[in-house]
């Protein structure tokens, strides 16, 4: 019954998350609201240009495969 419920979208009832069930979900998944104070810094357009072009001379120097390129912030 719950696998047919699912497949048809019409028969999912509208979710409403409590305070304390939305409190617990940003805490296990180490979410935070955060406010922008003052100015906001604005990008380096140029630098981050340069470091992409920089990035993808090594990738085509080294014959890195994209499977091998990983993006970690």
């Amino acid at each position: 019954m719950l696998k047919e419920r699912a497949a048809d979208p019409t028969q999912v009832q509208m979710f409403r998350a409590s305070r304390g069930w939305f409190q617990c979900f940003k805490g296990r998944h180490n979410l935070h609201n955060m406010k922008g104070c003052g100015e906001m810094v604005r990008a380096d357009t140029e630098r981050a240009v340069a470091f992409k072009d920089e990035s993808d001379q090594i990738i085509a120097d080294e014959e890195y495969l994209p499977e091998q390129i990983l993006n970690v912030d």
